[in-house]
């Protein structure tokens, strides 16, 4: 079993999170959590819970709590009754915060030991473990704040002891994103200022690190009313002046051999951290806010459970900060619910992903697309950059939002993408963030992508939906609705056009519109409710491909066969058959064809609704 801090309150039993009961029953739980092997009290368990407004029966209602807890847990020994109070039993492996404590100290051991490129690897595997700040949603309770301001101040100190061996690795260039991120979310951490000021010098920016150092400055002027300390002003004096001991580092050189440090030793301007040693109780000021960006989800979302768990598990998946993003695309023609079902299964995700969900429509299948500079600078907005701030040159761009990313479980959503180039810069790196992409084409060139291809929904959903919608429909036949359903072609987009018809036009009955739209020359234009038309929308696929396999897609359809082979396309545009398959495949990757069989080893194509 594994007991999670890090982050909102999780408990895992053989890799699942369990269900952890009512709010005070996880307060309780968060507080033995909190001091794992060591007995809590009635009285203090009864003051966590409901502070100075108790109950007469809380004693009781503790007792209550933990036989809950218990049974939650599945192992009754795991809350054990000791001294008058209760304790949770739990080797110090099983909890995050005690695993994160023991590599931190494992990683300084390897850096005394010269073992840096260990020491950077347990560094990172110990702020893997974060999944947002400490005792998320509880951190506010008296009982909690002390030890989950502990653990928050931990995690900033060792990952500054791990920039500090990525210096002496020569990481510099690598390090700005994510130190830009840094200095701008805790302002007060010369430390972190000084990290910075020194990759930016070894990427042959001296006039950057002199700025950053100009920029802390006056933020400590306006805000305390102090200069910067006597590391800073040294390391400030040293840029100034070129010192040789700024260089970068020789790789592989050993402990105690950094010659990329400021005066005196340290990447920071102070000497070489010794292993153990507390980091610096600066204090602290953050800026950055979780961002909740998502449109909200459908009310009457039906369907697609197989494809919604399917992205639940894929992004529920527990990755350290130095492995790829999870990543999930979803692809399907216009209309089949791509948009919603992203949208869906980012509302189901937003406990595993505390610290932030962006969303970005990028208009993939229009002529004039959302470019990835657009979106970069509404997502650093979102994170808490000023307009001001926000870097005018799009790889700057790129290198902050990564930075401001890195090691936080922040969920992106990228919706109606054209290609993976305009993806690229919008994928973050780190391991802890997940990634939701959509789109036309199936954007196979995302490697290690987890892919999910939507197609039309099943009968039984497809009358869910049309029911879903309210008024007469639903306590409407089946045999009134499976007419209107195969017209549709099962698509969500037109049953949903199709409902609010049927809702608007309350004179209308469901045999009415079937009679319309069973007319197959003007069924498209019937198709249509205010902004939602299913013309538009495959409009959209159409406009996006070359002139060439448009004119093939308006020749197929005068064909009279339900599919055909490529020879058929062939002779359709009067052209060899390697230009018709280059054509046919174009027009399948956006799903506007699909392939129907292969029989006899040759592909025969078809509509895809």
């Amino acid at each position: 079993m594994d007991f999670g801090v890090l982050g909102p309150l999780t408990v895992w039993r053989a890799g699942v999170p369990l269900e952890l009961g009512t709010p005070k029953g996880q307060i309780l739980l968060a507080v033995l959590m909190s001091r794992p092997g060591r007995p809590v009290s009635d009285d203090a368990l009864v003051e966590a819970v409901w502070g100075e407004e108790q109950p007469k029966s809380a004693a009781k209602n503790v007792q209550t709590y933990v036989h809950r807890l218990r049974h939650r847990l599945g192992d009754p020994g795991r809350i054990a009754r000791e001294g008058g109070g209760y304790v949770l039993r739990a080797d110090r492996a099983e909890v995050d915060a005690a695993r994160f404590e023991d590599l931190a100290v494992a990683a300084r051991t390897a850096l005394a030991a010269g073992e840096r490129e260990r020491s950077r690897r347990l560094f990172a595997e110990a702020l893997g473990l974060w999944r947002g700040p400490a005792f998320a949603g509880v951190a506010d309770l008296p009982a909690l704040g002390p030890e989950a301001t502990r653990l928050d101040e931990l995690r900033l100190g060792v990952a500054e002891e791990r920039i500090d061996v990525d210096l002496r690795l020569g990481r510099h260039g690598e390090l700005l994103g994510e130190l830009t991120a840094l200095t701008m979310e805790h302002p007060f951490r010369e430390r972190m200022w000084a990290q910075l000021m020194l990759a930016l010098y070894r990427c042959g920016r001296r006039a950057d690190a002199l700025q950053a150092y100009l920029q802390v400055r006056e933020v400590l002027a306006e805000e305390t009313g102090l200069e910067p300390g006597h590391r800073l002003r040294d390391l400030h004096r040293a840029i100034l002046s070129e010192d040789p001991a700024l260089d970068r580092p020789v790789p592989g050189g050993k402990q105690g051999e950094e010659t990329g440090g400021g005066p005196g030793g340290g990447p920071d301007g102070e000497q070489n951290q010794e292993p153990g040693q507390e980091p610096s109780q600066e204090p602290d000021r953050r800026i950055v806010t979780g961002a909740r960006m998502l449109p909200p989800a459908l009310g009457d979302f039906s369907g697609q459970r197989a494809e919604l768990a399917e992205i639940d598990a894929r992004l529920r998946e527990h990755r350290a900060a130095d492995e790829p993003a999870a990543t999930v695309t979803i692809s399907g023609p216009g209309g089949v619910g791509k948009t919603a079902l992203a949208v869906q299964a980012s509302h189901r995700l937003r406990s595993a992903y505390p610290d932030g969900q962006l969303f970005a429509a990028l208009d993939g299948a229009r002529t004039q697309r959302v470019s990835p500079a657009t979106v970069l600078g509404r997502f650093l907005r979102a994170l808490g950059v000023p307009a001001t701030a926000v870097p005018d040159d799009p790889e700057e761009r790129t290198d902050l939002y990564r930075g401001m990313l890195a090691e936080r479980r922040v969920l992106v959503v990228l919706d109606d993408a054209f290609d993976e180039e305009q993806l690229a810069p919008l994928l973050p790196t780190s391991g802890t963030c997940g990634v939701i992409a959509t789109g036309r084409v199936r954007l196979a060139g995302l490697g290690g992508a987890h892919r999910v291809e939507l197609r039309e929904m099943s009968e039984a959903d497809s009358l869910a939906m049309l029911r879903g919608t309210g008024g007469r429909l639903a306590s409407a036949a089946p045999a009134e609705l499976s007419d209107l359903v195969r017209l549709c072609a099962r698509l969500p987009l037109a049953l949903r056009i199709a409902g609010a018809l049927l809702v608007s036009r309350p004179h209308w009955r469901p045999a009415d519109l079937v009679a319309r739209l069973a007319d197959e020359q003007h069924r498209l234009d019937a198709l249509r409710y205010r902004d939602l038309e299913v013309r538009a929308s495959f409009g959209l696929s159409y406009e996006g491909i070359r002139p060439g396999a448009r004119r093939l897609f308006r020749l197929l359809g005068l064909l009279e066969a339900p599919d055909f082979p490529l020879w058929a396309a062939a002779a359709a545009l009067d052209t060899g058959l390697r230009a018709a398959q280059e054509l046919l495949d174009e027009l399948v990757d956006v799903h506007l064809l699909d392939v129907t069989g292969t029989p006899n080893g040759q592909a025969r194509y078809g509509s895809t609704t």
